[in-house]
């Protein structure tokens, strides 16, 4: 087994805080997210898999990102910490296309950047879902 099929299995963190916190969008995201990911570096050679993968990542991107931005709305002080994870993520997944290691940075700053909003979106009064 490669290391990048272990390390799929941390997205797991998110999606069980996103459940417990009775956030079920966010939980069922990271948990697609997490089964793509495995499945994909379980068998990588598989072009089928990457893509499905790689469309699952973008949408809880997109997710996350929708969430924060009602954060912010809510909260401006928030701003700092959306615009420190948007940044940092960003900047570990276009490093993540010259080496492992920096893939693997990346998964570990998109995790904590998830728990950070899920998180915040525990503690706000405009979301429910």
């Amino acid at each position: 087994m490669h290391i990048l099929f272990y390390s799929s299995w941390f997205f797991i963190i998110p999606c069980i805080y996103a459940y417990i916190n009775k956030l079920y969008i966010i939980s069922a995201i990271s948990f697609l997210n997490t089964l793509c990911s495995t499945v994909m570096w379980y068998n990588y050679n598989r072009s089928n898999i990457h893509i499905y993968d790689n469309r699952f990542a973008k949408l809880s991107f997109l997710i996350y990102s929708i969430y924060s931005f009602v954060l912010i709305y809510e909260n401006p002080f928030i701003i700092f910490y959306s615009i420190v994870c948007w940044v940092s993520v960003l900047y570990y997944y276009i490093l993540s296309f010259v080496s492992l290691v920096y893939y693997l940075d990346f998964l570990l700053v998109s995790i904590i950047s998830n728990v950070l909003i899920i998180h915040f979106c525990s503690k706000s009064n405009l979301i429910y879902f």
